[in-house]
């Protein structure tokens, strides 16, 4: 339209307003859509380049968040069996305590809840609660020499040797250590030497019991 027109005329000098103004805006535009580019490219460089970062710090927070589930339901596992102790045994919550912290004296791999099965078992069966730690450390030597022969695991050791004590003239005034070592040493070297397993062979000696 311009080029059809009189240079310097009123029309002319109007419509040559709109077009400057329209060019100031479609610079204005331009120069926009360059810095926007640049940066979703900036972007998409840094995401490249921190890729592996990113997903590695993904994994590990989804990591956290199993291994914290796992843990809680552990924790929740051992109040639980801390409190079935504490049942069986008449023992209050600080003794529980001090007898888990005893615990951590014991060279063995068995895991505190079981070992606080052993102790449930002991409070069934009868065992004082001053004699409690001492019963958890021979059962559990006692179990990692005849588990394999008990199918029933810590628990099952700990009830059926458990009771053999009180059964016989030989062991019942002996102390905890002794009389449990006694009796596993025994079973274990029958076993050893008979065709009848340790577990049978503890079976049939509460009952002559």
């Amino acid at each position: 339209s311009l080029n059809n027109m009189v240079p310097g005329t009123s029309e002319w000098k109007k419509l040559n307003a709109e077009l400057q103004e329209t060019n100031a805006r479609i610079r204005q535009l331009n120069t926009a859509g360059q810095e926007q580019q640049l940066t979703f490219g900036q972007a998409a460089d840094w995401l490249n380049k921190y890729q592996a970062m990113i997903v590695g710090v993904a994994a590990t927070v989804t990591g956290l968040t199993y291994s914290l589930q796992k843990w809680m339901d552990y924790m929740g596992k051992l109040s639980d069996a801390e409190s079935d102790v504490m049942k069986t045994a008449s023992m209050t919550k600080t003794e529980i305590e001090d007898l888990s912290k005893s615990f951590g004296d014991l060279d063995t791999r068995t895991s505190r809840i079981n070992l606080l099965k052993i102790a449930e078992e002991g409070g069934r069966i009868g065992i004082a609660k001053n004699e409690m730690s001492d019963f958890v450390k021979v059962m559990d030597q006692v179990y990692v020499a005849l588990g394999d022969s008990f199918t029933g695991g810590v628990e099952e050791v700990a009830s059926k040797l458990g009771k053999l004590k009180m059964l016989f003239e030989e062991t019942k005034e002996m102390d905890v250590p002794n009389a449990y070592n006694a009796i596993g040493s025994a079973i274990n070297d029958l076993g050893a030497n008979g065709v009848a397993t340790e577990s049978n062979i503890a079976e049939f000696t509460t009952r002559i019991g």
